[in-house]
């Protein structure tokens, strides 16, 4: 791979590699950076102001296809097909997020956490290696290529295998905006439908089950805000998952697979070509939005279980055939928990590692200046590993909500120096998933050790008035400013 890259970008004027970071096991994480200018650094390329699309391959290193499809990709828009389209796009590509699984075929990163759950807790180096370049070079849409089991839990619930050429799934978590899930529901996919159609390729929604033999439940790609597509939509870009039925299967129809998931990037970057004004319009309108939200957020939900026919093909005849299964739907959801907008959060405990982690996902961080007495509400815990969801799915669909909490109102001195986190800034939805305690998978619930309310280590501050902000570090001064 990384002798392809080199060769490719020594005959190319468009195409920049470069290591963004080390594997575990020390391998490279590559990312080839693509543009008319073949401009090296990510500055540069954002002044040109054109749509940046980001690609990732691999990040479970025994689903190949996406990677491989990586490849000709750079390829096509290095010296290729697609290079005209870089007059109006620009392109980032990861083909190969977890090296060391994809060296030793195996789903998660060396230390055996799985990467596509990590994008809040960012525990992994791969993870904070593709973060920390997104940083220079924002996303304005992210697709994440994977592939998906075709057999074996099919076979022993439902008595089929999986059909579908591809899976895909837009991000689906409630605090994504609204007009970012229309740009991938009503622009994104359906051409990519068209395009697979084209070719005779066929594609639905992405689904999975779980290994419990006795569980037939059916559950569409989860709302975890941890979830690769689930960060990327928090963090206010069109963000989907791609699967190709690959996983269990070897090498069978590779050329099929790779050419289903090269098809599918083909069209994303046509549709971000031929649409970049609406597209920046739209998110730069979403972006402003969320910072200027006042209303309610949902903490946790449970998804709505329906009954759907479920498209198989018989193992033995090959025939296909229709199976009815509980469905869990994520783009349903029944909330459970909902809070009102603080104007921001005081943290009070582990502060590093805390802010650290989100000004890897854009957020913006302060600190106040001088002494403050604030009106706050403190978390009480009542309770612990409540779940939200069909238990069989909490792993890997929808994580536990590791906490129950209940507000209590405070007034409470902080000092000069406290890391503090306002809500007037793009990533809110992202902070409110990170931070809030019994919000499902988050940071704060995963990080800070949870006691007595009266020394909480998470503060919910009711207002900033009065308050005297400026950036930790080299932050955005404009989100520390307070007029």
């Amino acid at each position: 791979m990384l002798a392809f890259l080199a060769d490719l970008s020594a005959r190319s004027s468009h195409a920049a590699v470069s290591m963004i970071g080390s594997s575990q096991q020390g391998r490279d994480i590559p990312l080839v950076l693509l543009s008319k200018e073949g401009f090296t650094d990510p500055e540069l390329l954002q002044k040109l102001d054109r749509p940046v699309v980001w690609f990732i391959g691999q990040q479970h290193g025994n689903e190949p296809a996406g990677g491989e499809a990586m490849l000709a990709l750079t390829a096509a828009l290095a010296n290729g097909e697609l290079t005209p389209l870089l007059d109006r796009v620009t392109v980032a590509i990861v083909p190969r997020a977890n090296p060391d699984g994809a060296a030793n075929f195996q789903r998660a990163t060396a230390n055996q956490v799985d990467p596509n759950r990590d994008h809040v807790l960012l525990s992994t180096p791969e993870n904070v290696a593709i973060h920390r370049a997104m940083l220079r070079l924002p996303p304005d849409v992210v697709f994440d290529h994977h592939e998906f089991s075709v057999a074996r839990r099919w076979v022993e619930k439902f008595g089929g295998v999986q059909l579908s050429d591809a899976m895909i799934l837009y991000a689906t978590h409630p605090g994504v905006p609204s007009n970012i899930v229309a740009l991938a529901k009503d622009l994104f996919k359906p051409s990519i439908d068209q395009a697979m159609q084209a070719y005779g390729l066929t594609n639905i929604l992405y689904h999975t089950t779980s290994y419990n033999g006795a569980d037939k439940t059916v559950a569409m790609g989860g709302n975890a805000p941890g979830i690769a597509r689930n960060t990327f939509g928090l963090m206010n870009s069109v963000s989907f998952l791609i699967e190709t039925r690959g996983v269990g299967i070897g090498m069978e129809d590779f050329e099929r697979r790779v050419a289903s998931h090269y098809v599918i990037a083909r069209s994303v970057l046509r549709t971000t070509h031929d649409n970049a004004d609406r597209l920046q319009q739209a998110l730069a309108q979403a972006r402003r939005s969320t910072a200027a939200a006042s209303d309610d957020f949902v903490v946790a939900h449970r998804l709505k279980q329906t009954q759907l026919p479920l498209p198989l093909r018989d193992p033995q005849s090959g025939e296909e055939k229709v199976v009815t299964v509980t469905f869990l739907d994520s783009r349903q959801i029944e909330p459970t928990e909902t809070r009102a907008r603080p104007a921001g959060y005081a943290i009070l405990d582990r502060t590093d590692v805390i802010a650290d982690r989100l000004r890897l996902n854009h957020v913006a961080i302060c600190r106040l200046t001088q002494d403050a007495n604030v009106d706050s509400q403190a978390y009480a815990v009542t309770g612990a590993g409540a779940a939200t969801d069909n238990e069989d799915f909490i792993d890997k669909i929808n994580p536990k909500q590791a906490l129950q909490v209940r507000l209590v109102p405070m007034q409470r001195s902080i000092p000069a120096g406290t890391v503090f986190v306002t809500m007037s800034q793009p990533a809110a939805s992202l902070i409110a998933a990170s931070l809030e305690p019994d919000s499902p998978g988050s940071l704060s619930g995963a990080l800070m050790s949870w006691g007595d309310a009266s020394s909480p280590p998470l503060l919910r501050v009711n207002s900033v008035k009065g308050l005297r902000l400026a950036p930790l570090g080299d932050g955005d001064s404009s989100v520390c400013r307070q007029d």
